[in-house]
């Protein structure tokens, strides 16, 4: 399973990928689905993909021989973002055996606005951790 950061809390969206090796079992695919989901509920994060599609079966890898299936990648969101995606798909990617799943977000016109234009904080530029 993939490196994920300490502070995930401190993000909206996270990519996960678990990849499996040439010898990966299925005990080691359910143990990293239990890590996954102990993460999850840790870092309060939803599977936006299965939010989507609770009853759709679709997989994001696949192995020819033997004939393997499996929904190893995953995006992660808070649920503060959660209203701002309007559509999650898993599509055929290129050059990989591993499929993209796509997030569609609202429009910035269906966005809300103050009633003033936004200004940049120059003072950030002064900044090196910023920058």
């Amino acid at each position: 399973m993939c490196d994920v950061r300490e502070q995930i809390h401190e993000v909206d969206i996270c990519f996960l990928c678990c990849l499996p090796s040439s010898t990966y079992s299925i005990t080691e695919f359910k143990s990293s689905v239990k890590k996954i989901n102990e993460m999850m509920t840790a870092n309060d994060l939803i599977d936006i993909w299965r939010i989507g599609n609770p009853d759709k079966k679709q997989f994001t890898w696949t192995q020819k021989k033997p004939f393997i299936r499996r929904r190893l990648d995953y995006w992660l969101v808070t649920t503060d973002i959660q209203d701002d995606l309007t559509e999650t798909n898993i599509i055929p990617a290129i050059k990989s055996d591993h499929s993209a799943i796509t997030l569609t977000l609202n429009s910035l016109d269906k966005q809300n606005f103050g009633p003033s234009y936004w200004k940049f904080n120059s003072s950030l530029l002064e900044d090196a951790s910023y920058i």
